[in-house]
């Protein structure tokens, strides 16, 4: 009986993200964060994905001990692609983890937001509610909720009354999805602070938040976030 042949190395990082990305419903996208739904947490994939990790650095170790011990001078060239491709298989597992378990946590985050508090203190009655987060997530999701709230009692303030979260600064920047909402295609249009803009479908723009809050709430802009909206 021939066995079946092995898994080619790479393929569970791949797996990983394509997993989150469409998430537990199938369809979704990570990008619909309303309709999107987070998969549980693949404990078993992860594990696999640090293991193949280890042999690629294990791989690698050898492989440069081997070349130590025949050799003082540089790295023959004859050894450098294979341990230039281990090095870089390593790498690619690196980021593909950090990525899987990044979103996950600003999804978390997002459905804080959403959802409001009222979520936080059902989810912990109800255990179904956070049945697809890990341990550790549902731990980061509590005192991500402490956090939040404690900065708000230091404020006076309910923070739940806003339809986004905070913002570290007053102009943001976003990208328009629908520019049939603005009059005219191409036509200017005045924002509350004054200014003057053109929206056009695609098109980016670094605004104040007061002067676009009600657009993105309305689904004609989009706020973009992390390395996008740096300036």
């Amino acid at each position: 009986m021939s066995s079946q042949p092995p898994k080619p190395l790479g393929l569970s990082v791949r797996d990983l993200l394509l997993e989150l990305k469409r998430g537990s419903g199938g369809d979704s996208a990570v990008s619909d964060g309303k309709n999107y739904v987070l998969p549980a947490y693949n404990d078993i994939l992860v594990q696999t994905c640090l293991d193949e990790m280890n042999g690629h650095l294990q791989e690698l170790e050898d492989q440069v001990s081997t070349v130590t011990q025949r050799s003082k001078e540089k790295t023959p060239m004859s050894v450098r692609p294979s341990l230039l491709l281990q090095n870089a298989a390593i790498q690619r597992h690196k980021r593909c983890l950090l990525t899987y378990h990044q979103v996950r946590l600003n999804s978390i985050q997002d459905m804080y937001w959403q959802q409001g508090v009222a979520s936080v203190n059902k989810a912990k009655a109800d255990n179904n509610q956070n049945e697809n987060l890990s341990p550790l997530e549902q731990e980061f999701q509590q005192e991500y909720h402490k956090l939040i709230q404690k900065y708000a009692s230091s404020l006076d303030l309910d923070l739940h009354s806003l339809p986004t979260p905070p913002l570290p600064q007053d102009r943001v920047q976003v990208r328009v999805l629908r520019d049939d909402v603005f009059g005219e295609v191409g036509s200017m249009i005045a924002l509350e602070s004054g200014a003057s803009v053109t929206f056009t479908k695609g098109s980016t723009h670094f605004l104040l938040f007061s002067d676009v809050e009600v657009f993105i709430n309305d689904g004609y802009l989009a706020l973009l976030e992390g390395e996008e909206q740096d300036m």
